[in-house]
């Protein structure tokens, strides 16, 4: 486990919280055969909640994600491919990056700095999990999802509780409660969002946007933890390993 990253993102943490005061109904968990089908019907990051079409009804369909949760870290959130998903740790402080990691399914895990990550999934997860328990306060607060805001709203939610789910990481929430979200549109699909009783601030882009690394990084500075994709000089031959292995899994089936 990656004790670095999970000091330096003590703040997120401060989430554990949201479910402390309301009980409500327990939602319906997943059964084995939903993990099952949800799982494998996507190339799945995100898992939203049981019977939904879209994971977290289409929250979770984002290029990019800042969030704040009031600590001093900010979560960077960003899909640059389908199979691809970046998650940094920056200080608020100091706006540096502390910790990133780009994690796809044929390349494996990428980390910086090498000198403070370790070859596991956990801060992705961990990071990720924090990222989707804000997702699905999107999705109770506006269910229809973000291509049906046109324009600013504030309103009250409630949110039942819930099992959260990224990757193969979990977390179950204690209780429910009610919380009050405000969204400001600052773009086609792109809005800056509040939830103030949780603690919750966020960007939410859902355009395309260049992949973070960009294809031109160099990965002398990068943890590389598979040994199937070689020595790969930068981003752009890891990508093209990755496109390769996805353009023969297509051919096989």
């Amino acid at each position: 486990m990656d004790y670095n990253l999970i000091l330096k993102a003590k703040c997120i943490l401060m989430a554990i919280c949201i479910f402390s005061a309301i009980p409500s109904a327990y939602s319906k968990e997943w059964s084995q055969q939903e993990k099952i089908l949800r799982f494998t019907s996507q190339p799945a990051f995100h898992w939203g909640q049981p019977g939904q079409d879209h994971p977290n009804n289409g929250w979770s369909d984002y290029s990019k994600v800042i969030l704040d949760l009031g600590g001093d870290v900010i979560i960077e959130a960003q899909r640059n491919r389908p199979n691809e998903i970046s998650m940094k740790i920056i200080s608020k402080e100091s706006n540096d990056l502390e910790y990133q990691y780009i994690y796809s399914f044929d390349a494996g895990i990428i980390s910086f700095p090498i000198d403070k990550t370790e070859c596991t999934i956990d801060g992705i997860e961990m990071a990720g999990l924090y990222v989707e328990l804000a997702m699905y306060m999107l999705s109770q607060a506006f269910p229809n999802g973000p291509q049906n805001i046109s324009s600013d709203i504030s309103k009250s939610f409630r949110y039942p509780k819930a099992e959260i789910r990224f990757m193969g990481g979990v977390m179950r929430q204690k209780r429910g409660g009610f919380g009050k979200a405000g969204i400001r549109k600052i773009g086609k699909s792109h809005f800056e969002i509040e939830v103030p009783k949780e603690s919750i601030k966020l960007e939410w882009i859902g355009e395309q946007i260049p992949p973070s690394p960009n294809d031109d990084e160099q990965l002398s500075a990068w943890r590389i933890c598979s040994d199937k994709i070689g020595s790969p000089k930068s981003f752009k031959e890891v990508r093209l390993f990755t496109h390769k292995q996805v353009m023969n899994n297509t051919a096989r089936e």
